[in-house]
């Protein structure tokens, strides 16, 4: 029998698919741009499936988010490098 992964992901597992300091995770929950749900006082999760919009909402407009260019690459503040979804995400 296979397992599925979980439904739900700490902000430290969603901080790593973001490839971004767990911190900042945090600051984009409280700002409301990343949907999480709390669980109690002190645990929040974020649902794979908001998590997945969050990256694609980004992706789309990723070309209305370049600031400057460096090294011959466009720099961008709201988006990870483009990489495959984990499993579970797409």
């Amino acid at each position: 029998m296979t397992t599925l992964p979980p439904t739900l992901l700490t902000v430290p597992e969603a901080a790593e698919v973001l490839n971004v300091p767990i911190d900042r995770a945090y600051t984009l929950i409280r700002a409301g741009l990343l949907p999480a749900v709390r669980l109690g006082s002190k645990q929040v999760r974020i649902d794979r499936s908001a998590l997945a919009a969050f990256i694609r909402e980004r992706a789309d407009r990723r070309s209305d988010a370049v600031i400057g260019r460096q090294e011959g690459f466009e720099v961008c503040l709201c988006c990870t490098p483009q990489r495959p979804l984990p499993l579970g995400l797409d």
